[in-house]
């Protein structure tokens, strides 16, 4: 083939990097496919992560929809499908959220500064009390997380089984209001304060 081209009038010197620069890019491709292949076995049998488990893989956070010896689609929370090549996968942070039976959840509630942070901290913990979903063991905390401009940050960090951390979740993100509007403790929203300055005649 290499002489008819010659014949037919190439430069061969051209037609030797041409041929060098094809070699280069199919050594690449089979490189990044056998990276991939690798990659996707080492997946499969050391089951890093199965079909339907809750994962964060380079920065794509949802859950699995499938895995095959060369690539893993993820189905994120914003209905995006994310395909990431498994050469990728086990070179980079993994995230398993579905790998254990209890998961810790952190909630992050802000109120005023003219609030009663005593009761705040009371009316929260009767409010975690309640919630069946939320484990004794490790024992629910809650702390202040910051003193922020305009509020005052509380974390609420509870512990809950794995299959009912979601629906745990939005309870408690939907309890968080309703307990402080009952002891008149109010969420503050950004505000600025704007003075202007006259300038003397």
């Amino acid at each position: 083939m290499i002489t008819s081209l010659l014949i037919l009038g190439f430069n061969h010197t051209s037609l030797i990097a041409f041929l060098g620069s094809v070699g280069i890019g199919v050594g690449l491709a089979l490189k990044d496919n056998l990276a991939n292949f690798v990659g996707g076995l080492i997946i499969l049998i050391f089951k890093t992560y199965s079909v339907d488990d809750e994962v964060e893989i380079n920065s794509s956070y949802g859950i699995v929809s499938s895995i095959d010896v060369f690539s893993t689609t993820i189905m994120t929370f914003s209905g995006d499908l994310v395909t990431i090549p498994n050469g990728n996968v086990v070179t980079t942070q993994i995230i398993n959220y579905s790998k254990t039976p209890t998961r810790r959840m952190k909630i992050i509630v802000s109120i005023s500064y003219d609030s009663d942070i005593d009761l705040a901290f009371k009316v929260l913990n009767e409010m975690i009390q309640k919630n069946k979903n939320i484990l004794n063991n490790p024992a629910p905390f809650l702390n202040i997380d910051k003193y922020n401009s305009s509020s005052i940050d509380i974390a609420i960090k509870v512990w809950t089984k794995n299959i009912v951390y979601w629906d745990t979740y939005f309870e408690l993100m939907k309890d968080v209001k309703t307990t402080l509007d009952s002891v008149n403790i109010t969420i503050p929203y950004p505000q600025m304060d704007i003075h202007i300055k006259e300038k003397e005649m």
